[in-house]
């Protein structure tokens, strides 16, 4: 017989965000957001979490259904994108747009 596997203990190494995210939905009936998780393998992956209430018959909670597309790709491209707007490419300093846009952040919170 196999021992019971839990799969907070497989998939996350800090189990207090899913945690959490759970109880969310529980309360609300849906909670979604971006979440690490890691592969068999030990290598990280983020993953686009959408979890639903499921009731029973009665209207009492059954179960959750999690679906959770791995964005990891996604997640690199996009932050290649900003690297690339923001970050000058032979030197990686700041380029005239970031220090614009941090300029602009700076006087609208002063305001």
């Amino acid at each position: 017989m196999k021992p019971s596997v839990n799969i907070q203990k497989l998939l996350y190494r800090d189990t207090s965000y899913f945690i959490e995210a759970t109880y969310i939905a529980i309360a609300h009936g849906t909670w979604n957001g971006e979440i690490q998780q890691f592969r068999k393998d030990g290598s990280k992956i983020i993953v686009e979490g959408h979890l639903t209430l499921v009731k029973d018959d009665t209207g009492n909670p059954k179960s959750i259904l999690a679906i959770s597309p791995d964005i990891t790709k996604r997640k690199a491209a996009e932050n290649e994108i900003h690297q690339l707007a923001f970050y000058d490419a032979l030197t990686s300093l700041p380029n005239r747009q970031l220090l614009i846009d941090r300029l602009k952040n700076s006087l609208a919170s002063k305001k």
